[in-house]
C-alpha cells in the first residue's frame, strides 16, 4: 500500500491562512503520522510547496511567516528536504501516449496520476486531498485515455482523519525481513518460482523497507506477465501493454544485459535450478536504492513458470 498527497487538492480555496493551519494541523499532519505509523509512506509532489492555497500565499509562504518554529522547521523540512517524494518513486512517465485525467483535468505526471498508475498495475494505493477542496470524494474516478477506449481507476481518497486510520489498520503490514519478504512473494506471486539462490544471496545484506517495497513491484509485474497470454499462447494486448511499459527505452524498468557484461560475468549470472541443471539469467529489474538488481529466467512463455534467480546488488559492477 502506497499514499500519496494530493498537491491538486490546493488551488486557491482557503478563505484565510487561519483555515489553512487549521486543516494541515487536525487533518494533514495527524493523517501523515498515522500513515507512518502504520509502516506506511506518504508521498508528496516537489511541487506541493508552490500550490497555492489562496490567491494572495501558497503553502510555503504561509509556513515561511508562521510563528511557531517548530511547526516551521518540521513543515519546510518535510516540503524542502526529506519528502519522502513522488517523483522519486514515479513508475509512470509523462510520455505522449499516457493520458490520465481527473474531471477532464490531465494529471499525468502529479501524485493522482501516479496512484492511479499503481491501480492500473494492480496495487493497493490511496491519496488524502486538503479539505475543503475540489477533491472531497471516494473514489476518485481517474480516466486512463488508451487506444482504443478509456478505462477508469477509481482511487481510494480521504480528506478526514477517522476514515484514514481505519482504512490502515485494514491493510497488510509492512515487510520488516528479507525472509518475511519470501514469504509473501510465494504466496501472491504464485507463477514465480523462487530458486534457492534468492534467499542465500540476501543473507549477506542488511534489510532495507524501500528495496523490499520496489522488488514488491517488479515482482508482480513479472507475475502478471507471466499470465498475460491468449488461448494460442500468444502474448496479448495486456501483455504487450506490459512489455511496452517496462521493458522498453532507454529508461525500461527491466532490461538485459549487455553482450560484453554477459561474457564478462557469465559464471556470476549462471544459477543452480536445480541439482543437475544452471540457468543463465542476464534479465534484470533495476532498483536504484543501493543499486539492487532482480535477476530473472527470460523470456517469459506461454504456461511456462518464470524463475527468480538473484535478488541483491548490482553483480556486473566494472
Amino acid at each position: 500500500m502506497e499514499f500519496f498527497l494530493n498537491e491538486l487538492s490546493l488551488h486557491n480555496q482557503f478563505q484565510s491562512e487561519a483555515d489553512f493551519l487549521a486543516t494541515l494541523k487536525t487533518v494533514i499532519l495527524p493523517s501523515k503520522q498515522a500513515i507512518e505509523q502504520g509502516g506506511f509512506h506518504l508521498y508528496c509532489h516537489r511541487t506541493l510547496a508552490n500550490q497555492p492555497i489562496s490567491l494572495s500565499f501558497t503553502f510555503k509562504q504561509v509556513i515561511q511567516q508562521h510563528r511557531d518554529p517548530n511547526l516551521k522547521r518540521v513543515i519546510l523540512s518535510w516540503l524542502d528536504k526529506y519528502g519522502p517524494f513522488m517523483e522519486d518513486v514515479r513508475e509512470h512517465q509523462p510520455d505522449d501516449y499516457l493520458y490520465l485525467s481527473y474531471n477532464d483535468e490531465i494529471v499525468t505526471d502529479k501524485s493522482l496520476g501516479e496512484a492511479a498508475y499503481r491501480l492500473a498495475t494492480d496495487r493497493l494505493a490511496s491519496t488524502l486531498s486538503f479539505a475543503p477542496s475540489n477533491f472531497e470524494l471516494t473514489p476518485l474516478p481517474i480516466i486512463w485515455d488508451t487506444t482504443p477506449h478509456s478505462v477508469t481507476l477509481n482511487l481510494p481518497n480521504f480528506w478526514q482523519l477517522a476514515p484514514l486510520t481505519i482504512y490502515i489498520q485494514q491493510q497488510q503490514p509492512p515487510i520488516t525481513s528479507w525472509n518475511a519478504l519470501l514469504q509473501r512473494a510465494q504466496i501472491e506471486f504464485i507463477h514465480l518460482i523462487f530458486l534457492e539462490s534468492v534467499a542465500e544471496n540476501l543473507a549477506g545484506e542488511p534489510f532495507n523497507t524501500t528495496i523490499a517495497e520496489r522488488v514488491m513491484v517488479q515482482l508482480n509485474i513479472l507475475n502478471q506477465l507471466a499470465t498475460c497470454f491468449d488461448e494460442e499462447g500468444q502474448r496479448n494486448a495486456k501483455g504487450h501493454d506490459i512489455t511496452q511499459n517496462y521493458f522498453q527505452g532507454d529508461n525500461a524498468l527491466f532490461s538485459d544485459e549487455s553482450e560484453n557484461n554477459k561474457k564478462q560475468f557469465k559464471q556470476e549470472l549462471t544459477f543452480q535450478k536445480s541439482p543437475t541443471e544452471t540457468i543463465f539469467c542476464p534479465f534484470h529489474g533495476k532498483i536504484r536504492h543501493r543499486t539492487f538488481r532482480l535477476h530473472f529466467s527470460w523470456p517469459i512463455r506461454y504456461a511456462e513458470p518464470v524463475y527468480i534467480a538473484y535478488i541483491g546488488p548490482k553483480i556486473t559492477k566494472a
